[in-house]
């Protein structure tokens, strides 16, 4: 009954907070690899934001980051929360990545651009969080009739639906102390790429500019899909 409530309200607002979002060992664990990549951060390009660092995640923050907010059972939470099934199977091409507020930034209200023929769904997962700023949202549904949301503790996790039926949100701008996230996309089954999934995925990357193109690093994943399958056919083993 309260799964089916919160999927009801979910339907309704097209956004929700969920708090202690990973299980605690994991979230820490992310939150380290957050710290360790702080240095690297750099002035996002192509952003709805404001003066806010970026870096896409790769090689061990990137799987600590499906491990903690990617699992089965983190999967299997979002799916029941937006009434579909959704996959984070697109994070080796469409870009997750650490995001930083500091002193000055923020950004504007906007809803997300569909990146399939079907709504995606943003998760936008607290690190930590020791500024003044707000992460705010109006209904989809009662739009300019209330605003929702406010700060963000760590493991906090926000989902939001995107395209015309999504959720306007904003974040407020920061004055002191520092807020970090961590923003990844859940894909709904069978939903297919639009063309601007590509272009999109190139604009997004911030601090580390990849060194392949999404369409690169969609061949790249696709390779890796089609030798794990040939090494399950063969048994695991390699012919020499």
């Amino acid at each position: 009954a309260e799964a089916a409530a919160g999927r009801a309200r979910f339907e309704e607002a097209a956004v929700a907070l969920l708090p202690n979002f990973a299980p605690p060992e994991a979230a820490e664990a992310l939150v380290r690899h957050c710290r360790a990549l702080l240095p690297k951060c750099r002035a996002e390009k192509g952003s709805y934001a404001v003066n806010r660092l970026g870096y896409r995640l790769d090689g061990a923050a990137l799987k600590a980051a499906l491990e903690a907010l990617g699992s089965d059972e983190a999967t299997a939470r979002v799916s029941a929360l937006v009434g579909e099934r959704v996959a984070v199977e697109d994070a080796a091409v469409f870009p997750v990545d650490l995001r930083v507020y500091r002193k000055g930034s923020s950004m504007g209200w906007h809803t997300d651009e569909l990146l399939y023929n079907l709504p995606h769904y943003e998760m936008v997962w607290t690190a930590w969080n020791t500024s003044d700023s707000r992460t705010l949202w109006k209904s989809a549904r009662d739009r300019g009739k209330g605003v929702g949301g406010g700060a963000t503790a760590s493991n906090d996790a926000i989902v939001l639906r995107s395209g015309p039926d999504g959720a306007d949100h904003c974040v407020t701008e920061c004055s002191h102390g520092e807020r970090a996230i961590i923003k990844l996309v859940f894909r709904p089954h069978h939903a297919a790429r639009m063309p601007c999934f590509y272009s999109l995925a190139d604009l997004q990357t911030s601090g580390n500019k990849a060194s392949h193109s999404a369409r690169q690093l969609e061949a790249i994943a696709e390779g890796k899909q089609q030798e794990r399958r040939g090494r399950a056919r063969g048994g695991g083993r390699t012919r020499r």
